[in-house]
């Protein structure tokens, strides 16, 4: 797993390659144990500070998430959220499921009837 994540957001250029500092980038580079459990320690606090500080203050008004808002009060209206999603909803971003895109929602229409 450590070494599909560091693939796919660590590596320079990588397809969804994170904000992250130099230091950090080349402390999870440079690595010999990717078993390490603080491996990613560093870097997920940068991004959440980034998002705390950045992009927090830009999302909360914008359309996506007032659009967002709406969809899921709409679909608590109409559904229990465990038939809706099939597997354990988490509004967390941990819960991305599939594609790795915070806005994709293509997983939410697998096996439910309230979308």
């Amino acid at each position: 797993m450590a070494r599909h994540i560091t693939e796919k957001y660590i590596k320079p250029g990588a397809s969804m390659e994170v904000n992250i500092s130099h230091r950090s980038r080349q402390e999870i580079l440079t690595t010999s144990n990717l078993a390490d459990p603080h491996l990613f320690g560093n870097a997920l606090n940068e991004l959440i500070h980034l998002m705390k500080m950045n992009l927090g203050k830009d999302y909360w008004p914008s359309m996506f998430f007032m659009k967002f808002k709406e969809e899921t009060s709409m679909r608590s209206n109409d559904c229990n959220l465990e038939q809706m999603t099939g597997w354990s909803y988490s509004p967390r971003l941990s819960a991305v499921h599939g594609v790795d895109d915070p806005f994709h929602q293509e997983h939410l229409s697998k096996g439910s009837s309230c979308i």
